[in-house]
């Protein structure tokens, strides 16, 4: 089993649902080389998770930034800074960082997504509540977020 560095969550234990959006980055063929440059994880992926009791996918989709888009990284940088300012006031909070970090990166989600009875449109403020509240879907979108090579169907 190996662990992701940043979240300290197991990485090999699928537990998600994923299909890409193309991305504009065409294929290099063996004649024109290959620019590692332009080869990013710019895409929206989308991400389902799974009940936690039955393993089955719920009928929701989490539209999830690619690690190489700037929104990710923002969201990585703000995740950074809010957990500097938690540490300099005497506060070790993993879970700070791993919420700021998941709100940052989900860009929209689709289905009839409830939270204690009461339906949740898609928002930052929503998105914090939901994942800030629901350890176990947040751990299965860290997992997500964390193994890039299932979402690109190399994992």
């Amino acid at each position: 089993m190996t662990t992701e560095l940043r979240t300290g969550l197991p990485t090999d234990t699928p537990t998600e649902t994923s299909t890409e959006r193309p991305t504009a980055t065409p294929t290099p063929t063996a004649d024109a080389g290959v620019d590692f440059g332009a080869l990013q994880d710019t895409t929206v992926h989308d991400w389902s998770p799974v009940h936690p009791g039955t393993g089955e996918t719920l009928p929701v989709v989490f539209e999830v930034y690619g690690e190489d888009t700037p929104q990710y990284r923002r969201a990585l940088h703000a995740a950074q800074r809010e957990q500097a300012k938690r540490e300099k006031r005497g506060q070790q909070s993993f879970d700070g960082f791993s919420i700021d970090l998941a709100v940052g990166t989900i860009r929209n989600w689709r289905g009839n997504v409830r939270f204690n009875q009461q339906a949740l449109p898609f928002s930052t403020e929503n998105a914090r509540t939901l994942l800030a509240n629901t350890r176990w879907l947040r751990e299965q979108y860290l997992e997500f977020l964390n193994n890039r090579a299932a979402r690109l169907g190399n994992g």
